[in-house]
Formats: C-alpha cells, sequence, structure tokens
C-alpha cells in the first residue's frame, strides 16, 4: 500500500476493505510461512497480523504536490537490526569527522595534497573545488554541520558506503515528514517496538547550529535562516517544511545583504543581522562576485558578499561553501589510507569498490574489465536532488562500444572513475495489487553537529526501485526507553521567528498572494454573472449586449476592437468571447493564468501557511485542469461556483489560521485594495452614466457581480435603485463588500505596521487612507446619484470614483516601497 505524495487529497481505505482484506492476509501469510523474516521485524509483523483490517481502514494524508517531491511513500517502514546499527553509527561518525579533516585541510594547510595521499589532480580538476574558498576557516573547525550517507546491503549482509552527500544534503525534512505519515498509521507501534524517536536530533542540531549563529560577530540577537533558491528549486517543499518544524526563516539571495561586512536579513522591520545559514543551494551559487559569473546558472539565488562574511567569522554557514569538493566518486578509493593518515584509525565502513583512472594501474584494471564494472564521470557535478537506486547501479555515460570507452579512457584518464556492480539485498514493499514483493533498497541516513560533537539520526530515508519507479521508506531503529520515549522541552529551545523577522521578499509575496486571491475571486464572480446574463437572455433583467462586453472592457478582459466586433455579431459571439476569456490557455485573464498566479505565489510562502491552507490552493491548482471537461453553458457555470467555494475556503482558511502578524496583516491589505479596485471599475462602468431605460439591469449586475443581492433585499425589501446600491456598495461600513468597509480595514492594518510612527503624526500611508475615509464619510448619497452633467454622467460620483482609485493606487505604491523595495523610510 503506497501513500502517493504527490496527491494534495486524504486517501482513504474504508470503502475498500472487504476487497482487499483477504489479498492482504495472503500476502502476509505467504511472507512469513515461505520467507524467515530476522528477529527484529517480529514486532511490526506480529502488529500487522493482528491489526491488517486497520491499517487498510486508516485514513493516510498526505500534505505535498509532485513540485519538489521526487519520490513516493511506501507504508511498510524498514526495520534496522540494532546490533548492525551500532556498526553503522560507530562507522558513519568516524566518516563525518573524516569528511569534516578533509574538507579543513583541502582549504587550509592542504597536508594531504603535499604528502600525495591524495593525488592533487583529484582536486584541482574537481568543479566543486572554489578557488576563492582558500584560507576558508570554519567556526570551531567545523566545516560540515550535515552530511549524509547514501548505503547499500550486500546479499552477505555487509553495508558500504555508497556515496557521500556534503554539498546541501537533501532528506532530512523528508526523513520527518515519513515519520509523521508512518507514526499516524502505527499510532502504537512505535512505542510497543521502541522505536527511537527522531525529535531529539532535530532539537541538538538546531541548538547547535543557532549557538553558533549567536557566537559570531553579528552578534547574540543574530537569526537563524535557511537559504534557499526558491519554489523553483528541486526540494524546496523540504526546505519550506524544516522552516516550519525548526522555526528558520526561509529566505533567498536577495533576501539577504552585506554591511560592513556581515550578513543582514531584509525584513519589514528593517535590517536584521543573522549569524547562521543553513544553505540549500550549491556553493557556486552562493556569491555571485566572487564564485560565480552573473550569467551562470543558479548565480542569482546568492548574496554578493557572502563567501567573505563567512570565511572571516561574520556568520557560520552550513554546510561551509565548497564542501561539495569531498562528494567526488574517485575520493572513496582513498578513504582507507586518509582514515589511517589523519585520524590514526581503520575505516570502519568500507565503500563500494572504486578504480579512479587518474592511475595508471587503476586505470588499466578498469579498462580490463569494462563489462564488470560501471564506467562513470569522475568530475560531473550531481544535482542536489539525486541518488536514487539507479544512481548507483547504472553508469553516467552513454552506451558505447568496448573499444571506444577504452580509448576514451586512454586519452582523458583522469576524467573516468570505475565502480564494483552492487546487487543490492531488497527489502518488502506494498505492491499495487496489496501483495508484499521485494525491490532492492539503499538507505540514506543522517550526521549532524550537536553541542555533544557529531550524532547519527536514528532513522533516516531508504529508497527502493520498483517497475513504476523509486518509493521511499522510513526507517525504523530500537533502542532504550530513555532513546523512545516523547521528546522533553529544553528550556534554550529553538526560539520561533517573530513576524518582525518576516523578510520582505515573503511580505511581499504574502502581500501578492491576497491580491491574486481577491483578483481571481472577482474575476470568477464576474464572469459567472455575464455567463448567466449571456446565456438567460430572456430573462426579465436581460442586458443589452453593449452592457455586458463594456465590463469586460473596463475589466482589461476585453479590447475595445473585439468588443465592437462581438456587438456586431450577435449574443454567440459574446457568448464566444467569453468561453476565450475563461478557457484560452493563452489569455492573461483565463482561469488556468488566474489560478496558476494564486498557486505560484502560495508556493513561495508555503512555510507561512498551514498544512489544511496548503491542501486548498493546491485543490484550486487542480481545479484548472477541469476546464477540458467543460463543454456547455451548464459545465462551465458549475465549475465557476465549484471555484468561488474553493476561493471561499482558501480565504477561510488564511483568516482562521493565520496569525494576525504583520505577514497577515499584508496578505489582508493586498485583499482589500485588490477589492477596492474591482468595486471602483464595476460601479462607474455601471453607474457612471445616466442610463434611464436599462438602470435595473445595471444595478441586478452590479449586486451579483459585489455578491450582495440578498443583502440589499434583506435591507431594503424593494428592487434595487441607485441611491440605495450605491450607498450599500460604496459608504456603508457594515457591508463587507462595500468601499468603506475595505478603507477602514486597510487603516487599522497600516496601524499596526512597523515603520508607520513618525514624529510628525500620520505616517503617509495613514494620511492616504484617512484621505480615502473622509471622501467617503462626507459623501452625499443623493447628489452622487441625482447630479447629473449634460453629457449624462454622474459627476460626484465620477470625482469621488476618481480620487478613491488614485488613493488606492498610491497606497499600494508606498507599501511596496516601504516594506519591499527598501527605498523609502519615515524621517530618512
Amino acid at each position: 500500500m503506497t501513500v502517493n505524495r504527490y496527491s494534495s487529497q486524504a486517501i482513504s481505505q474504508a470503502p475498500q476493505v472487504l476487497r482487499h482484506y483477504q489479498a492482504f492476509t495472503n500476502a502476509y501469510d505467504e511472507l512469513v510461512e515461505g520467507s524467515s523474516f530476522r528477529a527484529h521485524w517480529t514486532p511490526l509483523v506480529d502488529y500487522l497480523k493482528k491489526d491488517t483490517a486497520g491499517l487498510i481502514q486508516r485514513p493516510l494524508t498526505t500534505e505535498e504536490s509532485a513540485q519538489g517531491r521526487p519520490w513516493q511513500l511506501d507504508t511498510l517502514p524498514l526495520l534496522i537490526d540494532p546490533v548492525e546499527w551500532q556498526v553503522l553509527e560507530r562507522g558513519l561518525l568516524q566518516r563525518a569527522e573524516l569528511l569534516n579533516t578533509i574538507v579543513g585541510d583541502i582549504y587550509g594547510p592542504q597536508r594531504v595534497l603535499r604528502e600525495l595521499a591524495l593525488p592533487p589532480a583529484l582536486i584541482f580538476a574537481n568543479p566543486e573545488y572554489l578557488v576563492a574558498c582558500r584560507g576558508y576557516g570554519a567556526p570551531d573547525g567545523r566545516y560540515l554541520h550535515l552530511i549524509a550517507f547514501d548505503l547499500g546491503r550486500s546479499p552477505d549482509g555487509q553495508w558500504r558506503v555508497l556515496g557521500n552527500r556534503t554539498e546541501a544534503p537533501i532528506g532530512l525534512g523528508f526523513a520527518l515528514e515519513n515519520r509523521i505519515n508512518t507514526a499516524r498509521l502505527f499510532p502504537d507501534l512505535l512505542d510497543e517496538a521502541r522505536i527511537v524517536r527522531l525529535a531529539g536530533f532535530y532539537r541538538r542540531f538546531a541548538e547547535r547550529l543557532t549557538e553558533q549563529g549567536r557566537t559570531t560577530l553579528a552578534g547574540s540577537d543574530a537569526l537563524t535562516v535557511i537559504l534557499s533558491g526558491g519554489s523553483a528549486q528541486p526540494g524546496y517543499a523540504e526546505h519550506a517544511y524544516l522552516g516550519q518544524y525548526l522555526g528558520y526563516p526561509v529566505v533567498e539571495g536577495a533576501d539577504l545583504t552585506i554591511r560592513d561586512g556581515k550578513v543582514f536579513l531584509k525584513t519589514l522591520d528593517g535590517l536584521k543581522p543573522v549569524g547562521a545559514i543553513a544553505r540549500q543551494i550549491e556553493s557556486s551559487a552562493c556569491d555571485p562576485l566572487q564564485l560565480a559569473p552573473t550569467n551562470a546558472p543558479g548565480a542569482a539565488m546568492g548574496t554578493a558578499g557572502l563567501l567573505n562574511a563567512a570565511a572571516t567569522g561574520r556568520v557560520a554557514v552550513a554546510n561551509a561553501i565548497g564542501s561539495g569538493v569531498v562528494e567526488n566518486e574517485a575520493l572513496m578509493s582513498f578513504l582507507p589510507g586518509l582514515c589511517q593518515s589523519l585520524l590514526g584509525e581503520e575505516l570502519v565502513l568500507p565503500s563500494v569498490a572504486t578504480w579512479w583512472c587518474g592511475q595508471p594501474r587503476e586505470a588499466q584494471f578498469v579498462m580490463d574489465n569494462l563489462e564488470q564494472v560501471v564506467l562513470r564521470d569522475a568530475f560531473q557535478r550531481k544535482p542536489l536532488v539525486s541518488s536514487s537506486v539507479a544512481t548507483y547501479m547504472s553508469p553516467d555515460l552513454p552506451s558505447a562500444n568496448i573499444d571506444e570507452l577504452r580509448n576514451a579512457i586512454t586519452h582523458q584518464p583522469y576524467n573516468f572513475v570505475g565502480k564494483e556492480i552492487i546487487r543490492l539485498s531488497t527489502a518488502p514493499f506494498w505492491s499495487t495489487n496489496d501483495t508484499l514483493q521485494a525491490a532492492p533498497v539503499t538507505l540514506r541516513l543522517f550526521v549532524g553537529a550537536t553541542p555533544d560533537g557529531y550524532q547519527l539520526m536514528q532513522g533516516g530515508l531508504a529508497r527502493i526501485s520498483t517497475d513504476r519507479g523509486d518509493l521511499s521508506k522510513d526507517v525504523w531503529v530500537s533502542g532504550s526507553s530513555a532513546q523512545t520515549g516523547a521528546p522533553r522541552v529544553a528550556a534554550n529551545l529553538v526560539s520561533r521567528a517573530s513576524d518582525r523577522e518576516l523578510p520582505s521578499r515573503t511580505g511581499d509575496d504574502l502581500f501578492w498572494l491576497g491580491r491574486y486571491l481577491e483578483r481571481t475571486e472577482g474575476a470568477v464572480r464576474t464572469y459567472r454573472s455575464l455567463f448567466h446574463y449571456v446565456a438567460e437572455g430572456g430573462d426579465e433583467h436581460a442586458l443589452e449586449l453593449e452592457i455586458l462586453t463594456g465590463v469586460l472592457v473596463t475589466l482589461g478582459h476585453l479590447s475595445v476592437r473585439r468588443a465592437r466586433r462581438a456587438m456586431q455579431e450577435g449574443r454567440i459571439a459574446v457568448e464566444q468571447e467569453l468561453w476565450n476569456i475563461l478557457f484560452d490557455p493563452e489569455s492573461v485573464d483565463s482561469l488556468a493564468k488566474l489560478l496558476s498566479n494564486v498557486h505560484r505565489t502560495a508556493e513561495q510562502v508555503r512555510e507561512r501557511l498551514s498544512r489544511d491552507a496548503w491542501r486548498v490552493f493546491q485543490g484550486l491548482d487542480e481545479t484548472q485542469h477541469l476546464r477540458w471537461r467543460v463543454h456547455t453553458i451548464n459545465d462551465a457555470m458549475q465549475l465557476l461556483n465549484d471555484l468561488v467555494m474553493r476561493l471561499s475556503a482558501a480565504s477561510g482558511q488564511v483568516a482562521d489560521n493565520m496569525t494576525r502578524g504583520y505577514g497577515w496583516r499584508l496578505l489582508d491589505l493586498g485583499r482589500r485594495i485588490e477589492r477596492v479596485r474591482l468595486s471602483i471599475k464595476v460601479i462607474r462602468e455601471l453607474c457612471a452614466a445616466d442610463d434611464p431605460g436599462r438602470t435595473a439591469g445595471r444595478l441586478h449586475l452590479l449586486l451579483d457581480i459585489q455578491d450582495s443581492v440578498i443583502t440589499y433585499r434583506t435591507r431594503y425589501q424593494s428592487a434595487p435603485h441607485l441611491t440605495g446600491v450605491l450607498d450599500l456598495l460604496l459608504l456603508d461600513g457594515a457591508n463587507p463588500r462595500s468601499v468603506m468597509y475595505q478603507i477602514e480595514r486597510m487603516y487599522r492594518h497600516v496601524q499596526q505596521m512597523p515603520l508607520e510612527d513618525t514624529s510628525t503624526g500620520l505616517s503617509e500611508s495613514q494620511r492616504t487612507i484617512f484621505s480615502i475615509y473622509n471622501d467617503l464619510t462626507l459623501a452625499d448619497v443623493n447628489k452622487l446619484a441625482d447630479v447629473i452633467s449634460k453629457k449624462g454622467v454622474r459627476t460626484h460620483l465620477q470625482r469621488l470614483l476618481k480620487r478613491t482609485e488614485t488613493a488606492t493606487d498610491h497606497l499600494s505604491d508606498l507599501i511596496n516601497k516601504t516594506y519591499f523595495e527598501h527605498t523609502l523610510r519615515p524621517d530618512r
């Protein structure tokens, strides 16, 4: 049974219990009776046998979307024998110390190169070796704060290290999420089987990183941040997940700046010092000034001057910039000698056999045994998200005949490395037909720097290779009761980032999420109303095509030329234009484009959203694909109704689950600004001109677009008249859809924002909002409705709408300049 991590909906197998129960039981009996379980599997086997039905019925909630998720989760965990785990722990802790020492030596005294313990060509030809990092001095000598080791077990039971991941190891967040999901599935078994909890490792790792950041030259109040490449980067889902769990802001290079050699985070409250950076981007992308040309891929991810700040001890970077140099597979054959030379110890855990062809004897061996080894590119840069099971079972190089490969090795031997063809041991997994099958398995285990030295996380990621791709498993290790109890709450637990430390970019994204959310909802409500009036041409409030197309033109959804042509051709042509606007993926106002904007912006701030809120936004993104099922007017109306409900759900999640900090205020400010802009446009289009013969139809359409039909009927209990509609939609502060209501909400938000207190009274933002408030308060609704110029224009209404629109746009610019561009500050 596999949890599809790419799904955004909860998966419940309850209706399928009767159909699957027998197959599940048969699979269990076949494995137990036809195979031999190792002793440490017994608790899980016994649990499954007595609770099979519960397992199938239990709903499995999955959190993530396909984007950023490189695999699926198999709910059957992988159990590791405690005795084997002790060997793994001793060997991996030794390797962590060894690799850390090698990195420090390569960028420092280079003893291993001078004494030829390591061929210089193997380092200097490696693209991961960064000359600019020479002399880099890491605090406390810790260059590697987190290391991931990929391991495989041969059929004889011997564990071998397949690869070292030191650049920016990925998987720590996925391992945590795997554990959370399996803990929901087996709530009692974790305690019964004494499975070691993971929380202690994360806590201790975060404690050390935070403390190290506070002991740098940045100061004791310095922040710890996660440096990400943004939502387009593979693995961003993990960055957001870890940011939520550890309480660290997830930032991008543009969020940071260097002042006087120190790193600062651009926040809504000004610049805040940064003492530690958990780096999740490649080293070469960290500093476009010293490490990569500005046009190089990924160069925009970093911050100019970051390398100098790290090298001079003004910020701790985990892992150290340039640490990917020891990921090179060719290095593995030298580790036994380096371990003896640098640590004075025998290497505990062997690596998979490796032969670097830069050495004559090894090159000859590889050429003589090309059919028995996997030939790899010695210096190919590995992506951060890689190391699937197939990675260690197949070559990097395109297939070629033996003679061509020998010729390539002869001419450029240092570019190639031969690796032993490994036959991985297998592990059970649930197949799609609810039977247990076996597949090759690899482990990814994590060693982190803690206040007590390096520590191996008592769990990790297992990956198995199946005919439908790689699956992920949770890794279980049993331990003592002291290790398996609920995690203690430490007095010095990592403090949660306050909203005053909200990065300006994140604030900008939240502001635009609010705008896109409201813009989309307003557009969907408008499209629904217009579709209704086009389709119901004979109802009592039928509108002429000129009015319908005028609304589309005013909102920017239709050009004047296309509107005229549609009116000339008749109602069918107007309907066709609506179809094009709604469902043409190339249209800037199509459903696909609007929903894409909402989802893209929500993804950029997903660490600020609750899981339920994120699921709602994922559901919105999935809705855009339903357009291919829309064939009739009724289909379109059903889709638009569904979208209104989904958008309302998104708004409700934001309203109920976001803390009332700066981020929420900016999001709501964006929504209020966008709602004012839409209201002004439709009121101007439908009410500013005197049109006695068609007033009723115009007012009905306006109330429908503004979702105020029921409110109007309840209050006035009469057919719509202009003064009542204008009062309700413009001036009534009790109506959540009115302009006055939006202005009052915006004023309360701005009052609570930082940088709004000035020595001269009201800030410019407050004065701008207050001017709109005064205009609306002093407006005479009768004059707005009745004062009409010779040209048939309601002049008082037109002027009020124009002033409100101008002031609202000015407020948007002020918010942008004050909080996002850092170009305007009060009293400066």
